[in-house]
């Protein structure tokens, strides 16, 4: 048998290395008989794996990326922006109903108002039309032939001023009325926008730190054959992605042997010594 070295974990030819490494492109994914077989899928344009579940059994799983997960919170994020919207919407449109029935109640009080008043003149004149004293001379004529109208108008206009008093009073306390309410409605609408936005904002900011505690990030600060990462998502299904230093400095996407610890460690295992980032991703649900 050939004396062929081993590369991180890969039987290679002698002076062979991997490099681009190119995963087999299927149209629809394959039904696989055991776990780690690793393709591309050109319809869905995704790379998926073949894993077991918790039962042992072999499923098929999808490499998620940071970018589809951002588009998710901000899926999330609009629509909590756009209930907000609506609710504030419907508050503000119930307020701007009680505004316009309180100018149509006012209306309605001035009309009546308008309407006594003119029933006064006219009881006043005594069915007279007022055409017939539309002069100075007339009414002084009218006033010598009825001393005592004097004294009966006097009395008539007592009374009419006495009805318009009463009428402004009572206009006056229901404009108040309408006034206090309207003011009470959008105080209690403002408060409840104010509300709803900080608890919106809150909501927002926890899908945040949820998010944020399934994933861990780890650089190696100096080389070595073991890594060992203590990510602590306290999760006994979590994804790794391992990325090796090479020569030239820069990192590439490697084969590697990782182990398991516990549901907060993993190690990583390298047949040469070499620096690693690693990208730890919690399965659990948010």
């Amino acid at each position: 048998m050939a004396n062929f070295p081993v590369f991180h974990g890969i039987t290679l030819a002698a002076n062979a290395y991997v490099e681009n490494l190119n995963l087999e492109i299927l149209s629809t994914d394959p039904t696989p008989v055991a776990a780690g077989r690793v393709w591309f899928n050109s319809v869905e344009k995704v790379v998926k794996y073949s894993a077991l579940d918790s039962t042992g059994a072999v499923v098929v799983k999808t490499i998620s990326d940071v970018d589809s997960a951002a588009a998710a919170l901000e899926t999330v994020r609009a629509s909590l922006a756009s209930d907000i919207s609506a609710e504030a919407s419907a508050r503000q449109a119930g307020d701007a109903a009680t505004l316009a029935s309180a100018g149509v109640y006012t209306d309605a009080a001035l009309v009546t108002a308008k309407a006594y008043t003119d029933a006064a003149k006219a009881e006043l004149l005594g069915g007279i039309p007022p055409s017939v004293l539309d002069t100075i001379t007339k009414l002084a004529s009218a006033l010598q032939n009825d001393p005592n109208i004097v004294n009966v108008i006097e009395g008539m206009v007592n009374t009419v001023q006495s009805n318009l008093d009463a009428e402004v009073t009572r206009a006056t306390a229901a404009e108040a009325a309408i006034t206090s309410t309207a003011t009470s409605n959008y105080n209690t609408l403002n408060s409840a926008i104010s509300a709803e936005t900080t608890r919106a904002t809150a909501a927002e900011g926890q899908i945040r730190t949820d998010y944020n505690a399934t994933v861990f990030t780890f650089e190696a600060s100096a080389s070595a054959t073991t890594h060992t990462i203590a990510h602590n998502l306290n999760n006994s299904f979590v994804d790794i992605s391992v990325k090796v230093q090479r020569a030239d400095g820069l990192y590439y996407n490697d084969i590697v042997s990782v182990q398991e610890v516990d549901s907060n460690t993993v190690k990583v295992y390298l047949t040469t010594a070499l620096k690693v980032k690693v990208i730890a991703r919690s399965a659990k649900s948010l």
